[in-house]
């Protein structure tokens, strides 16, 4: 969804730390999320012959080995600052000779903590079991010409490394050329066979859970804001209203979300529903310098709370449902200015709504 100010959900205490009266923004400015389309980014950090007779240096012996993308057997460990080893995943692409036809790719993990653990300490930091471990391994691209996909990972401190089943798929060992498979075929002799492997790039960080900032100064009328819930108990639909003080000589809200200037205790507002069945039309805002504030269909009753951006414990409602379970979600969203100053953007506030503390 798209926002204004503020975007929030569900830590306890973050309305009252983290207001409008306190800090002009918060979590603010923020980097747009990954397309959720984009295919994953994978990093090769190995790319050599496959064969006992051309297996070069290994991962226990040195941090990196040949140069990238230019020699014909070139290495790096994964650095330190990458995936984590539960996030590992490890794409081994072989191709040419033996390997079939075209390129094959298949991806493979640790199929226990231990393992998961393991192969990340032989890729970062050259760590060796001198013992095979289990993978999970799946089929990217290509075709496996094996009965069944890689089921074990060998890696030995002088030798190197070996990924397979019965017969191997690919690897880069020196010591015999009984594993001399690329993809479940014997290799040809004519340092065709390539395989590279490749990790998942870490992913950029999500955007915070919560953020805001305070409107422009320039704003000198009334603004509209839209607030959108969603999420929890907010219901399975977005619902969403759009929001302002209810005359021009009432400037509560424009104070608060543009100064920072707390205004304690109820104010009138002017509503109207814009998507959705929204139960609890707002008609007041709750403002105060140390829970934070409160949209609401009814001044002294709780079951009436539309939307809440506060820690105390009570008002926990969204459109009137309570009992929060952390994935209420609250948007603010200035709205193009119906008098003619332009303001047409919607980056404001995104908060989850703060569970009871």
């Amino acid at each position: 969804m798209h926002y204004s100010y503020y975007s929030s959900s569900g830590t306890a205490n973050v309305a009252a730390e983290y207001s409008f009266d306190k800090l002009a923004s918060y979590n603010y400015p923020i980097s747009p999320p990954p397309s959720p389309s984009a295919p994953a980014s994978f990093e090769t950090f190995y790319s050599c012959p496959i064969g006992s007779s051309y297996s070069r240096s290994r991962f226990k012996s040195a941090a990196s080995y040949g140069t990238k993308n230019s020699d014909d057997c070139w290495f790096e460990r994964i650095p330190s600052d990458g995936p984590t080893s539960s996030e590992l995943a490890i794409r081994a692409t072989v191709s040419g000779g033996s390997c079939g036809s075209s390129p094959t790719t298949i991806q493979f993990t640790g199929a226990t903590d231990a393992a998961k653990t393991s192969l990340y300490n032989y890729f970062v930091s050259g760590t060796v079991t001198n013992s095979w471990l289990d993978v999970d391994s799946t089929l990217v691209s290509g075709s496996s010409a094996m009965s069944g996909l890689p089921a074990k990972f060998y890696n030995q401190v002088s030798y190197g490394w070996i990924l397979g089943l019965t017969y191997n798929f690919a690897q880069g060992y020196s010591s015999s050329a009984s594993y001399n498979y690329c993809n479940g075929a014997a290799l040809q002799g004519s340092n065709e066979e390539i395989v590279e492997l490749s990790y998942i790039a870490v992913p950029p960080p999500a955007p915070p859970s919560c953020w805001f900032y305070r409107l422009p100064h320039t704003i000198s009328h009334v603004p509209y804001i839209r607030a959108t819930v969603s999420g929890g108990v907010c219901g399975s639909e977005t619902n969403t209203i759009e929001f302002r003080d209810a005359s021009t000589t009432s400037t509560a809200v424009r104070d608060y979300f543009v100064d920072g200037t707390v205004s304690s205790g109820w104010h009138t507002i002017t509503s109207t529903v814009v998507e959705g069945t929204v139960t609890r039309v707002p008609t007041s805002i709750y403002i105060d310098a140390t829970y934070g504030f409160i949209l609401s269909a009814n001044t002294n009753n709780q079951a009436y709370g539309y939307a809440v951006a506060r820690s105390y414990n009570n008002w926990q409602y969204c459109d009137g449902t309570t009992s929060f379970t952390g994935e209420e979600r609250l948007e603010l969203c200035l709205m193009p200015d119906l008098i003619g100053n332009g303001y047409s953007n919607c980056l404001l506030y995104t908060s989850p709504s703060p569970r009871d503390s």
